[in-house]
Order: C-alpha cells, then sequence, then structure tokens
C-alpha cells in the first residue's frame, strides 16, 4: 500500500512481466525439445507470465487493480509482449529465412496477416482475462495467507 490507488508502477511490473515471459519461452522451448506438442502451450505463456505482475500488484497494495489501473496492466503486459514477439519473429526470419519465406508464401500474405492478427487477438483476451478474473482469487489468497499467519502467531 506504498502507492495512492490509481497509479501504476510501471518498471517494477513491466520488469517482472518480461522476466517472467522469457523464463516461460525458454522452459516451453526446452520442453518442447523432449515432447512433441508442447510448442501449442507458447500460445498461452504470455496470459501465464501475467500472474506475476498481478499477484505482485496484489501482495504490495493489499487490494485488486482499480479498472483504469488494470487497463494500464494490460496496455504494459500487452505491449510487451509485442516487443518481444516481434524479436523472435525477426531472429527466426533472420536464422530461417527460407522456411519463413515458404510459410509466407504457402499461407499467402493476406492468410499470414490473418493468422498474425487473430493470434494477436487472442493473445490480448488472454492478457485481459487474467487481469479481470485473477487478482479477486490471489486477494482472497493473500488474506487467507495472513489470517492463517495471524491464528498461528496467537
Amino acid at each position: 500500500m506504498d502507492r495512492k490507488e490509481g497509479t501504476v508502477n510501471w518498471v517494477r511490473y513491466g520488469v517482472g512481466y518480461l522476466v517472467a515471459l522469457i523464463v516461460l519461452n525458454i522452459v516451453y522451448f526446452v520442453l518442447a525439445s523432449f515432447v512433441d506438442g508442447v510448442t501449442a502451450v507458447l500460445m498461452i505463456a504470455p496470459a501465464i507470465a501475467a500472474i506475476y505482475p498481478i499477484s505482485v500488484f496484489v501482495k504490495n497494495e493489499g487490494r485488486v487493480p482499480t479498472p483504469q489501473e488494470r487497463w494500464q496492466l494490460v496496455g504494459l503486459c500487452f505491449g510487451i509482449f509485442l516487443v518481444v514477439q516481434s524479436i523472435q519473429l525477426g531472429v527466426a526470419a533472420a536464422v530461417w529465412p527460407d522456411a519463413f519465406g515458404d510459410m509466407v508464401d504457402t499461407l499467402g500474405a493476406g492468410a499470414f496477416a490473418t493468422v498474425v492478427l487473430g493470434t494477436l487477438l487472442f493473445e490480448f483476451a488472454l492478457i485481459w482475462l487474467m487481469f479481470r478474473f485473477y487478482p479477486q482469487m490471489q486477494l482472497r489468497s493473500v488474506q487467507n495467507a495472513q489470517e492463517r499467519k495471524a491464528t498461528k502467531d496467537r
């Protein structure tokens, strides 16, 4: 509760989300080298990474984000996700230019753009849903832990 309501510590939550997203991507890529089909889980990594800034916010503030704070956090996390995805696509296109070009050629530019846009909308929806509903669960968890600690200390 170190900040007034309506302000967001962009650096704390943004860096936390970025680190969580990078770690999840690495974990999923390593798992994918051992287990087939795990790469599909990468689709939910941005939403899972959002658990970190939500948890930190609820723990530090002792409340769920206001609608304004929620939209700020969603925008921050989605913006970071877009930057990370752009870097990943750029690296993939540079490392495997033929495969990347073949994929675009196979799908066609319009279909490729549609797939990319659909994926981005899906990711935005997942991140928004996480910020919309997870904070209440996290707050209950924090409150229950505080109650258990208070009972234990008696």
